[in-house]
C-alpha cells in the first residue's frame, strides 16, 4: 500500500486538492470516501470533471475502503485517501480496521447539523463531539495533522485548538 496522504475534507474532490496535494505528491490515485458520496452519480460526476484523467479517481463506502486497505487492492502507486467527514474516519478505523499513520484535518466546515460548531479558522469548524473524535483517533496512535495545501508546512492538529 502507497497511500501517501490521508486528508479529511468536507469539500471532496475540488481544486486546491487537485492543483496541490496531487501534483506535490505524484498522485496518480485518489480515493474518495463516504457512505452517501459512493452512491451519487452526480457528485461522482462532477469530481470526474476536476480530476487529472492521469489519475484513476474512486469513490468508495467504509467498508468498501476496509476491503481495499485489508487486501492491498489499490489501483495506484501513490495513492491519496479523502475521507468526507470525521465520522467516516472513525467509522474506517474502529469499525473496518483501517490504520492511518496521520491524518491531514484541514477541511472542516460549517453545516446546518452542527449548529454549536465553533470557527477556529476559514478550514476548521469543529464540535465538542469532534474534538472527542480526535482525541479517540489520536489515543488510537493516529498522528493528527492541519496542513491547508501542499505549499503550507504542516502543524499539529493540537496547535489550531486543544481537544
Amino acid at each position: 500500500m502507497a497511500v501517501v496522504l490521508w486528508k479529511i475534507d468536507e469539500r471532496l474532490v475540488h481544486g486546491q486538492v487537485v492543483a496541490t496535494f496531487a501534483k506535490y505528491l505524484a498522485t496518480d490515485e485518489i480515493i474518495v470516501v463516504n457512505d452517501v458520496v459512493a452512491f451519487d452519480e452526480a457528485q461522482i460526476n462532477l469530481m470526474e470533471l476536476v480530476v487529472d484523467p492521469a489519475i484513476e479517481l474512486g469513490v468508495v463506502t467504509c467498508k468498501e475502503l476496509g476491503r481495499i486497505v485489508a487486501e492491498d487492492d489499490f489501483y495506484g502507486k501513490r495513492t491519496m485517501v479523502i475521507f468526507r467527514y470525521l465520522d467516516d474516519v472513525i467509522d474506517c478505523v474502529f469499525n473496518y480496521g483501517v490504520e492511518i499513520p496521520e491524518l491531514n484535518c484541514a477541511g472542516l466546515y460549517t453545516r446546518g447539523d452542527r449548529p454549536d460548531a465553533v470557527r477556529y479558522n476559514q478550514n476548521l469548524v469543529v464540535t465538542e463531539d469532534d474534538k472527542v473524535k480526535f482525541r479517540k483517533l489520536e489515543d488510537h496512535g493516529i498522528k493528527l495533522v492541519y496542513r491547508l495545501s501542499a505549499q503550507f508546512k504542516e502543524t499539529p492538529l493540537s496547535a489550531q485548538f486543544k481537544y
